[in-house]
């Protein structure tokens, strides 16, 4: 059955419900509830600022690399403004920490993270915009080089922690958790034919 034109739709992954029962046994559910809580008010403000621009949301899927919402195409003005509004709204929630405290450090740490150069991140994304409108010709350079970057400096950073601050293997296994991400979404967009248009 077709949906109705201007339909929305709504999707989960198994990944993200594995997850979510694999939290509940190690974490505290206050942590998770404000986790929750934070990623939905980094989507909402994604898609607040698409429909301040005029876009229409069609979608969206939440899997295990993270939430992607489905709209209409729109000029990288226009991306620019809805790909930052996540970590910004996320990041505001900064002046609320006395109300809300396990809410706004959630928020912000998924802020940080969203905010760094890697391609399916919306940093990446910003910059994406932001090259191709200012150096269109070296737009895949400078954002292939920034993710590079940005990846051997998480992998320094978990090193430093893990030996010289004496942290244990968890940074390593965050530095790792990236690393894979990272190339996990370079074999998606490689094998999809990944459309930068």
């Amino acid at each position: 059955m077709r949906g109705h034109p201007h339909s929305f739709r709504f999707g989960v992954s198994a990944a993200v419900c594995v997850t979510l029962a694999l939290m509940v046994l190690v974490l505290p559910i206050k942590w998770i509830l404000a986790a929750l809580l934070a990623a939905a008010f980094h989507e909402l403000c994604h898609m607040a600022a698409a429909w301040l621009c005029g876009c229409r949301i069609s979608g969206l899927n939440v899997g295990g690399g993270g939430a992607v919402l489905t709209s209409e195409p729109m000029s990288r003005g226009r991306e620019l403004i809805c790909v930052l509004a996540g970590p910004i709204g996320g990041l505001m929630l900064l002046f609320f920490s006395r109300w809300i405290p396990r809410t706004a450090v959630c928020a912000a740490f998924q802020s940080l993270y969203n905010l760094l150069p890697m391609e399916a991140l919306d940093g990446g994304r910003a910059l994406r915009c932001v090259s191709e409108r200012l150096v269109p010709d070296m737009a895949d350079n400078i954002c292939a080089a920034a993710e590079w970057v940005c990846l051997i400096a998480i992998g320094i950073l978990a090193l430093y922690a893990a030996f010289f601050l004496r942290l244990g293997p968890l940074p390593l296994l965050v530095s790792a958790a990236v690393w894979i991400r990272a190339k996990k979404d370079l074999a998606n967009r490689c094998g999809s034919g990944y459309n930068r248009s």
